[in-house]
């Protein structure tokens, strides 16, 4: 239709998957993230979400990094 779809999401339900995934994924404050998903994607706040939620580390990197991280 060429016009944006979206849903919205109240913050509570962010905040609530943001916890349910830190215990399935077994996040404490030691673990370190890296964020792996474009931040246009979606699944990125999965990412922001539990490493926050926990007090962990978020590691960014840039695109060409990645591309190295990919060939190992």
């Amino acid at each position: 239709t060429g016009r944006p779809k979206g849903v919205g999401v109240s913050h509570a339900s962010a905040v609530h998957l943001a916890l349910v995934q830190q215990n399935a994924f077994f996040y404490t404050s030691n673990t370190k993230t890296l964020q792996f998903a474009s931040i246009s994607f979606d699944a990125s706040i999965s990412e922001f979400g539990c490493t926050f939620a926990e007090g962990s580390t978020l590691i960014i990197c840039e695109n060409k990094d990645l591309t190295e991280v990919e060939k190992v």
